[in-house]
């Protein structure tokens, strides 16, 4: 018989950038204090950065603070959304016209 709480466990998704599928782990209520700092307008995109790294560094535990600095915009959106989607977050307006301007600049 499974464990109850085992259906509360954070569980990887499967995205797909640049042609190569890979697993990114949600994070979890080790890290909620960034999740609060969402709300915090002057903690915000540093808030964002910070969950971004974390949900890569557990699909690429061998990732640097460096190279997650080089990663280019080219992946940016894909990158964005499949975070966002594991970690089960709403994009905000701001979030958006971000992405808007890097899309416009692509073409």
């Amino acid at each position: 018989m499974e464990n109850r709480i085992e259906k509360f466990l954070a569980k990887p998704k499967s995205i797909t950038i640049a042609g190569e599928q890979i697993m990114l782990y949600p994070l979890t209520m080790e890290n909620i204090n960034l999740f609060a700092n969402l709300n915090d307008e002057s903690k915000k995109i540093e808030a964002f950065k910070q969950i971004l790294f974390l949900t890569l560094k557990k699909t690429f535990p061998e990732m640097t603070e460096d190279q997650f600095k080089q990663i280019s915009f080219e992946y940016f959106m894909d990158l964005i959304d499949g975070v966002l989607e594991v970690n089960n977050l709403k994009e905000d307006e701001r979030l958006t016209k971000i992405k808007e301007q890097i899309a416009t600049q692509k073409q």
